[in-house]
């Protein structure tokens, strides 16, 4: 579908950027309801990188066009692809990858927390580990 070198990777990368813009907003939220639903959009994004940009076929072509970059030899200024681009490309799509899981993490610990905070606040009670015991001294 995408013949442009890059064009796949803009149009993924941008919609990764703006799930993670919006997730951001929403993680800094109370509704639990609202970071579950930001949980769906980064598993989503992550399945959207893992999908179009990092397959079996996508990963032969940078392994082979890297080769034919290498055994050319040519003058950088002639071409305006090299070789440490076409990589550098890549290990900032798996960092995006990465980043993503660890975002997911991140948000579903906050709705763990949350709903344990949620459960003492509804009993009105603080937890036994957190009570303050007076002590008189007298």
């Amino acid at each position: 579908m995408f013949h442009l070198f890059g064009l796949r990777e803009l149009v993924v990368s941008a919609y990764s950027l703006i799930v993670s813009v919006i997730g951001f907003a929403i993680t800094l939220t109370t509704s639990r309801r609202l970071r579950f639903g930001v949980v769906i959009l980064y598993s989503v994004s992550l399945l959207v990188i893992l999908v179009y940009l990092v397959n079996g076929e996508r990963i032969f072509s940078i392994v082979e066009n890297f080769r034919a970059l290498e055994a050319t030899h040519l003058d950088s200024t002639l071409i305006p692809v090299t070789s440490v681009l076409l990589m550098s490309t890549y290990i900032f799509i798996w960092l995006l990858a990465a980043s993503h899981v660890f975002n997911i993490t991140i948000t579903v610990h906050a709705i763990v927390m949350s709903k344990r905070a949620t459960r003492y606040s509804m009993t009105d009670k603080v937890p036994p580990y957190l009570e303050f015991r007076h002590r008189s001294l007298t």
